[in-house]
């Protein structure tokens, strides 16, 4: 899965250690999870959390359940394409971010499931379990979204505009080839921007051996700042302001823990609670 559009060619994730992958790290590290840009844009994600908060306040005075993987994953995706474009890319009263989130399980449920054709080269031009056309949709998706982006932040960037460049993420990644006339090519960022927006969070300790996806040492996953920031604040947020409880006609004897298996794990049924205003 991993070769489609020749992803292991661009991605930070897949690359060996040549200059390629030393020039995405350093932008990585320098244009996106530098200390000093994730202090800059805290007022953005307080700003996101407070859509939150204002979201599940709503649920409150209705008293129906909502599915807090939804929006939660609604406020990471709007924070990370605040951060990234200046742009919300789904709102919490529509299907744009569960879509957005099948296709980011998607790939990841793709990345993690066993393929045979990866023990048998010989069967990848068959593909047999589909693997491989079903990973082409979801990347033709994700970069139909990010081409749109890209293009569109070109257009404004163009000289003949008059326009200058803003100060977002994506902005910074454009500066940064036109200056250091690098290796990295707008192909590059689109796969870069797309991994980006596969985050999770939790005990970071490079000898913790279930936290396998994270890595170590070089390979570490460089988005730890910013999930470390986001997800505290979100989870502090949620408990702080509210409590919780589950429907009637659920008892927690009943709940289903199952998990789907993939890159990462997540709940098999999602998690409908309804939140009770605490102060």
């Amino acid at each position: 899965m991993a070769r489609v559009f020749d992803h292991h060619e661009f991605s930070i994730g897949w690359l060996p250690t040549n200059s390629k992958w030393k020039n995405l790290r350093k932008a990585c590290a320098t244009q996106i999870f530098a200390t000093q840009r994730l202090d800059a844009t805290q007022a953005l994600r307080q700003t996101k959390v407070q859509e939150l908060i204002d979201h599940v306040n709503q649920s409150c005075q209705s008293g129906s359940p909502i599915d807090i993987g939804r929006v939660v994953f609604t406020t990471v995706l709007n924070s990370i394409s605040s951060t990234f474009f200046s742009m919300d890319l789904a709102q919490y009263d529509s299907n744009l971010s569960q879509e957005f989130r099948d296709i980011v399980c998607g790939v990841a449920e793709e990345a993690g499931r066993p393929n045979i054709a990866d023990y048998f080269p010989a069967l990848r031009l068959i593909d047999p379990q589909g693997v491989r056309k079903r990973t082409r949709i979801y990347y033709t998706k994700i970069f139909g979204i990010l081409d749109g982006i890209i293009k569109q932040r070109l257009q404004l960037r163009a000289p003949s505009k008059g326009s200058k460049a803003g100060n977002d993420v994506l902005d910074s990644l454009l500066s940064f080839i036109e200056e250091a006339n690098s290796e990295i090519s707008l192909l590059d960022i689109k796969h870069l921007l797309m991994e980006m927006n596969k985050m999770q969070d939790i005990d970071f300790e490079d000898q913790d051996f279930e936290l396998i996806p994270f890595r170590a040492r070089r390979r570490i996953f460089l988005g730890l700042p910013l999930t470390n920031r986001m997800v505290h604040l979100m989870l502090a947020s949620l408990v702080h302001y509210f409590a919780w409880k589950l429907p009637n006609e659920i008892r927690p004897e009943d709940m289903d823990m199952g998990e789907t298996f993939g890159l990462t794990l997540h709940r098999a049924m999602p998690l409908q609670v309804i939140p009770i205003k605490s102060l």
